[in-house]
């Protein structure tokens, strides 16, 4: 699970913060993880460098594989794409198999980049599959405050929640 400290500010202490194990038959104590279990005897652990940067480290048998990931943001203009600055916010980390997927967000930076754009909705998945950056829906609503989109079904595979001015539709990836 993923653990933020503790909920008792008075403790004057800020607590595991990070994913942890949780002791749920004794003591209910959390130990703190070295990043988030995908499985196969595997953990990543996803360092954020600047806006349009971020780095997966890959953690198992005490080793660790960075794979730096920049993103970047292109318009249509002319004969060739122009290259706009960007914020890339992913979220929402959904391990499976020795994969982990991501929720981004993107938009442009800048205020007339951002009216003219609008910003969209991403899947990432990395690990030991291919690279997966998929463009998925837009709700069509505000859904920045919406703690889930992605989740894992007892199937193993991939769920999307996205919510629109009519309920929540949930697309299952194949």
């Amino acid at each position: 699970m993923e653990a933020s400290g503790y909920a008792d500010s008075q403790t004057g202490s800020e607590g595991p913060a990070g994913y942890v194990r949780v002791d749920t038959v004794g003591s209910g104590d959390a130990t703190l993880l070295p990043g988030l279990p995908i499985g196969r005897k595997t953990a990543v652990r996803v360092e954020r460098r600047r806006d349009d940067q971020l780095d997966l480290a890959y953690l198992r048998d005490g080793l660790s594989i960075v794979q730096p990931v920049l993103f970047g943001l292109l318009t249509p203009g002319g004969s060739k794409p122009r290259r706009i600055a960007g914020e890339f916010a992913p979220t929402e980390f959904a391990p499976f198999d020795g994969d982990i997927a991501m929720y981004v967000m993107v938009s442009p930076s800048r205020p007339g980049d951002q009216q003219r754009y609008g910003g969209s909705r991403w899947l990432l998945r990395m690990g030991r599959s291919p690279v997966l950056w998929e463009r998925l829906p837009d709700p069509g609503v505000p859904d920045e405050s919406q703690r889930r989109h992605l989740a894992i079904g007892p199937d193993g595979r991939l769920y999307l929640m996205v919510l629109t001015t009519n309920g929540a539709q949930i697309y299952r990836r194949p």
